[in-house]
């Protein structure tokens, strides 16, 4: 409550000339209720919105980058969010300023009234994922799948109860909804901690902002960028324990060939008895 206090009072004292609208809760509704309900809220008064959450601490390039890509593809229905967070620096690999994903981060975005509506935020939807296999089509890697399917089991069975933004990511996969994000990293996520909600110890991912050139090079094609976006997910599975690489040859051999390890074994025992004899 003290903390929540000492932010509504730091709003208190902007001073530079603008508008301010402010919607508190009265009550804590937790980081599932809360995003949804304020994004909500947001919308009922504008058409579009870029979208801060606490933790996340923009550079400036990210202002002008959201608003010239609010405005460029403000009538695009294949366009659902911008996102100002890179995972990987992709400057060195493109001639462009941004790509299409289906894995755009919530760490500093902007979007549109028209692509909020579509929000599922309870996955009542997910019969439609399930039979239509849409997430083994979209990440055709065994792993990567199961990795998203643990993902949504966890929140449909109320064990991870406080997520929005994966609701918010599947909305944007059941609609074909392309998210944006730069080829440089634009937001630093300060909220990684001993003491965070989610994102404790430090942070897996490229976290310094890079320098985004204007004017931005467009891509000249609307297209998935399906090589960064395997990137990332392998990055996620890797980090949550998912991806574990194969042990050396020779413990496989001797795993799956008994008797090798029987004699490994017994040989293992001699060296010993050599040597404490030695």
């Amino acid at each position: 409550m003290e903390r929540c206090q000492a932010t509504r009072d730091l709003i208190d004292q902007i001073d530079w000339d603008c508008k301010i609208e402010k919607n508190y809760s009265d009550l804590n509704l937790g980081s599932k209720r809360r995003p949804e309900t304020g994004i909500d809220w947001v919308f009922e008064q504008v058409e579009e919105a870029i979208i801060l959450e606490d933790d996340c601490l923009p550079d400036e390039a990210f202002f002008p980058y959201c608003t010239e890509l609010l405005a460029r593809y403000r009538y695009d229905m294949r366009v659902m969010m911008i996102s100002g967070y890179c995972f990987f620096d992709m400057q060195e690999r493109s001639n462009q300023s941004y790509h299409f994903s289906y894995l755009g981060s919530t760490w500093g975005w902007a979007t549109w009234r028209r692509a909020w509506q579509l929000n599922d935020p309870d996955l009542t939807r997910w019969p439609e994922v399930v039979e239509s296999h849409l997430i083994d089509q979209l990440f055709p890697d065994a792993v990567h799948a199961r990795f998203w399917y643990d993902v949504f089991a966890r929140i449909l069975d109320g064990r991870l109860h406080d997520a929005w933004d994966y609701q918010w990511q599947m909305s944007c996969w059941l609609n074909s909804g392309y998210r944006i994000f730069p080829s440089v990293n634009l937001i630093t996520n300060i909220g990684f901690g001993d003491d965070a909600t989610h994102t404790f110890g430090a942070n897996p991912f490229h976290n310094r902002p890079g320098k985004l050139n204007f004017p931005l090079i467009h891509p000249n094609l609307v297209i998935r960028s399906v090589e960064a976006d395997l990137e990332i997910v392998e990055s996620m599975c890797r980090y949550e324990g998912y991806r574990v690489d194969p042990p050396p040859l020779s413990r496989r051999i001797l795993k799956n060939v008994p008797f090798l390890h029987q004699i490994f074994r017994l040989l293992r025992q001699g060296v010993r008895l050599l040597a404490k004899s030695w």
